[in-house]
């Protein structure tokens, strides 16, 4: 005899309907662009007797921050961004110089393009007539980077790459990245001669823990994941572990099924084996933080919990990867790079984990924990959710 609730019934029944539209989506996942999209990218070469460069920029920075809509401006995209040139290159002017021996580089600006691999960057092809005799050129860069639009995003950043210098006959490669921009770093000096390159393990290493940082719909999910973690099921209601024990293992369970599904995703974006429309994994995540905390009010699908955490885990793989997944110069020691940033991932993860369960764990004896702290913070949380996935598909005024 079946003697659970309708409303138990009906979640479940939809939770069963979610879990198969998650592995559709996944199933039918393929692979679509080659940039990462809070970045933009300077390729600048060294020609027998001149500098020749490129800036490859995201045109939702353009139509974000310079309110310029290319789609507009003509009949095809490639007409639009030659219409919108001269107001792009300066603004890009603005932002942007070369100087040597403490005298600024004029640049000539080329015929604009499209990237051919991803038509969302806008190529904008320059000049300079001037190599130093020193090799050294000193780079100032705040495209898209200054402070007030940094506080919209502050993963945003800007990647200078070197391929080769003709005088030395030195061939640096294609992805070869020799100096990163960000608002708090808004200039450099790069040796023309012998540039280094910052791929280094240290630098995907914090890029994987900024990404928790500032990621706060990951952050929400795995504090909505928490705040049951220190309790179980019993006859439908939710009931406190027993001791530390129980408590520690089955958060421990929880966060590591969690963190095996990202994982997962995550490196299978980083080699471009799968890729989701990014408004479906973003929207997905937002269902995430709200199906579980809908889990929190009532264990309505709890025997099947573990299922639903994978799951989302492998959009919240996806999401990560929108940092270091899917980028066009990132195949250079690409398992090291992958290695640190999933690992600077988890240190920012287990840093929420080591702040967040010693208080949940000693409140959770307390005959009020799930009324006055579980079921307020759930509901807040399907609330932010829901104005997270309403703003994601588009809904006019979010």
């Amino acid at each position: 005899m079946n003697t659970e609730s309708p409303s138990v019934f009906i979640v479940q029944r939809l939770f069963r309907r979610l879990a198969t539209a998650i592995l559709l989506t996944l199933l039918f996942a393929v692979q679509a662009f080659a940039h990462a999209p809070n970045e933009n990218y300077i390729w600048l070469n060294i020609e027998s007797d001149h500098m020749l460069g490129r800036f490859e920029v995201n045109i939702n920075d353009v139509e974000k921050y310079l309110e310029i809509d290319i789609d507009t401006l003509a009949s095809t995209r490639l007409e639009g961004v030659r219409t919108a040139a001269p107001r792009i290159q300066t603004y890009v002017e603005r932002n942007f110089q070369l100087s040597a021996d403490s005298e600024q580089l004029p640049l000539t600006w080329l015929e604009p393009d499209i990237f051919d691999e991803n038509p969302d960057y806008l190529q904008f092809w320059f000049r300079s007539d001037t190599i130093p005799a020193t090799n050294k050129v000193t780079v100032q860069n705040t495209l898209f980077l200054n402070r007030d639009l940094a506080q919209f995003n502050k993963l945003h950043r800007s990647v200078l790459v070197i391929e080769y210098n003709k005088n030395l006959n030195k061939e640096f490669g294609s992805e070869h990245s020799a100096l990163v921009f960000t608002s708090s770093r808004p200039s450099a000096i790069l040796d023309l001669a012998n540039p280094t390159t910052v791929l280094s393990w240290k630098e995907f290493l914090w890029q994987g823990v900024l990404h928790i940082i500032y990621g706060l719909d990951h952050v929400l999910f795995v504090i909505v994941l928490l705040l049951t973690s220190v309790l179980h099921s019993v006859r439908g209601r939710w009931t406190p572990l027993p001791g530390f024990r129980p408590a520690f293992f089955n958060t421990l369970k929880i966060i590591t099924l969690f963190t095996i599904a990202h994982s997962i995703t995550l490196s299978l974006a980083a080699l471009q084996l799968v890729d989701v429309n990014a408004v479906i994994v973003e929207s997905i995540i937002a269902l995430s933080i709200i199906a579980i905390a809908i889990n929190n009010l009532k264990p309505y699908y709890n025997a099947h919990a573990w299922l639903l955490v994978f799951l989302f885990g492998l959009f919240h793989g996806l999401g990560f990867a929108s940092v270091m997944g899917d980028l066009h110069f990132r195949t250079v020691l690409l398992e090291r790079i992958l290695i640190m940033f999933n690992v600077g991932v988890e240190l920012g993860q287990l840093a929420i984990v080591i702040i967040v369960f010693p208080i949940l764990f000693f409140m959770r004896n307390s005959a009020h924990y799930h009324r006055l702290i579980v079921v307020p913070l759930s509901l807040t949380a399907i609330g932010v959710a829901t104005f997270w996935f309403l703003q994601r598909i588009g809904v006019p005024g979010l």
